[in-house]
């Protein structure tokens, strides 16, 4: 992955993560159309960032994997 899509990704990630605590705050409905906007936002980039989340989990998946293919050819 280029790294200008992994630091875009990365952005976003933290994002939603703003999002997810504006939301939750207690006064997160006093301004109705902020409200709306940060909702809009946070369905516009929760799907991504899923998919980004489960894209690094399989990166690591695989560096564990030939980790674990490295020691299992060491003890040949």
């Amino acid at each position: 992955m280029k790294p200008s899509i992994a630091a875009k990704l990365s952005q976003l990630t933290i994002r939603l993560e703003e999002l997810n605590q504006l939301l939750s705050s207690e006064d997160a409905t006093s301004n109705l159309d902020n409200y709306r906007k940060l909702t809009r936002e946070h369905a516009a980039i929760g799907p991504v960032v899923e998919l980004y989340k489960s894209y690094r989990k399989g990166e690591d998946d695989i560096v564990a994997a030939e980790e674990m293919a490295k020691i299992g050819r060491a003890h040949v």
